[in-house]
């Protein structure tokens, strides 16, 4: 997968995030975030190893419609929204 884009639902968690830089991915894209436990926002809190893994990725919201982030927002945190 190196140097492919990703297209995900929600901002990754911890784990897939790891297993995203594992795999080359260049450029993750997220149609909703996640405060509690998504990465994207949180990338100081990895070690030092994957911080540099992580260099040079490009990790933002997707540019999408409202109601799309709002669907996004809800499949995963169906309460919240």
């Amino acid at each position: 997968m190196k140097g492919r884009i990703l297209y995900t639902s929600v901002e990754p968690c911890p784990m897939c995030f790891t297993r995203i830089i594992n795999s080359g991915v260049k450029k993750i894209y997220y149609a909703a975030p996640d405060d509690n436990g998504g990465m994207a926002h949180r990338l100081e809190n990895l070690s030092p190893s994957w911080q540099g893994m992580a260099k040079g990725m490009i990790i933002e919201p997707a540019r999408c419609s409202p109601v799309l982030r709002e669907l996004a927002q809800k499949l995963f945190y169906p309460m919240k929204v």
